[in-house]
């Protein structure tokens, strides 16, 4: 471990806030570093973890129990141990919604950026289907699909 020490420390840029990881990164933008004599790239937060606290338990491949780490800061390059903490995909799951962060985060209504529709428009939707008005000519009108008219009339979508 002493080598990759030494190779690790010499890829960390350290900032008042995050320690930044300067080598390889990957796709994702978590830095990579090899381990010796090693083919595989590990992730650099990893490495650090261990530099600073030891093992981790061994990696299975079962995403229900595996204990990744996981960063507070929300920064893939960021090394720094204090910003880093142990848990499952599932409690990265639930620390990214809680940050309103990543693709599958939910954004229901006038917050989600592609929205067409706002909360008076949907009211007055719902109106209009409820007195007989088409779903396909309120889809043409508000420039949406009938299938969202039949959510939000039948509230799956947009609901308050």
């Amino acid at each position: 471990m002493n080598d990759l020490a030494t190779r690790f420390w010499s890829k960390v840029q350290k900032t008042d806030n995050c320690w930044i990881w300067t080598g390889v990164k990957g796709v994702l933008g978590y830095g990579v570093i090899r381990p010796g004599g090693e083919r595989k790239f590990v992730r650099a937060h990893r490495v650090s973890w261990e530099l600073h606290n030891g093992p981790l338990p061994k990696w299975t491949g079962d995403g229900a129990t595996d204990i990744g780490v996981l960063h507070r800061c929300d920064n893939p390059a960021c090394v720094r141990p204090d910003h880093l903490f142990l848990g499952t995909q599932k409690d990265n799951v639930v620390d990214m919604r809680a940050k309103k962060r990543g693709r599958s985060t939910p954004m229901p209504g006038e917050e989600n950026p592609n929205a067409k529709l706002t909360w008076d428009s949907v009211r007055r939707i719902r109106e209009l289907r409820a007195s007989g008005v088409r779903g396909r000519v309120l889809a043409a009108e508000y420039g949406v699909t009938p299938t969202l008219i039949t959510h939000i009339c039948k509230g799956k979508g947009w609901k308050e």
